[in-house]
């Protein structure tokens, strides 16, 4: 028998954890987060995170649209 890999999954009831051995699923537990699982600093440095990824993101879907607005006119431009 192979070694247990404890693998996460994000599903719509919640994250779990998930542990495989040989390539089968031997059981599924969800994630519970206790007041142990991290320091104050660690979760203010993740949330952090989250909002720097947030901005990225909104960023992001700002600069699409203007790539998206200019093949449109170019493409416009190519027609006429």
């Amino acid at each position: 028998m192979g070694k247990i890999e404890k693998l996460t999954n994000g599903t719509t009831g919640g994250p779990v954890f998930v542990y495989v051995q040989d390539g089968k699923i031997l059981r599924i537990t969800p994630m519970e987060f206790d007041d142990n699982f991290a320091t104050e600093e660690e979760m203010n440095a993740l949330e952090d995170a989250m909002d720097k990824l947030e901005i990225g993101i909104s960023e992001a879907t700002e600069f699409k649209k203007k790539v998206d607005m200019a093949k449109t006119v170019f493409a416009l431009a190519d027609f006429i």
